[in-house]
């Protein structure tokens, strides 16, 4: 576990949008586990998902009137999953073991009541994995882009 430091995550505005940098190693959902009738979330995912959500509140403290004005609406989440590369790698793409869906699934509900009311707001979305450029830590950078009510 990292500790939980304001510089491991910024929030900032592009035109339209909120862009939200978390440095924490991207991870994949992992499945519900059923013990004794009842399903729970492995540790390391809801490890994850909680160091995850206290970054983000960090990040986002002084940014609650934006976040209000996007909570019920539609929106478009453009997600960058930057991976540690291996040593032993050369290949130019990434070829992490994590689904981009598990991650999409693992963020959205990480970013849900803070960012959203509920992930069925997300009517549009891009996932693009790649290495951590060289010298920075894995992190995921997430964009939020408000719809406006379409014109019939």
């Amino acid at each position: 576990m990292i500790p939980l430091l304001p510089q491991n995550a910024e929030v900032d505005h592009e035109i339209g949008a909120i862009l939200l940098k978390v440095y924490l190693d991207p991870r994949g959902k992992g499945r519900p586990r059923v013990d004794r009738g009842r399903a729970h979330t492995d540790e390391k995912t809801a490890a994850w998902a909680s160091d995850f959500e206290k970054l983000t509140l960090m990040a986002v403290r002084n940014k609650r009137d934006a976040i209000k004005a996007i909570w019920e609406m539609p929106i478009a989440i453009a997600l960058e999953l930057y991976y540690q590369k291996p040593k032993a790698r050369a290949e130019w793409f990434c070829t992490s073991p994590v689904d981009n869906d598990n991650a999409e699934k693992m963020v959205w509900d990480s970013c849900q009541k803070i960012f959203f009311k509920n992930d069925n707001r997300i009517i549009a979305n891009c996932t693009f994995k790649d290495w951590a450029p060289e010298g920075e830590r894995p992190h995921v950078k997430i964009r939020i882009y408000p719809l406006k009510k379409k014109e019939i």
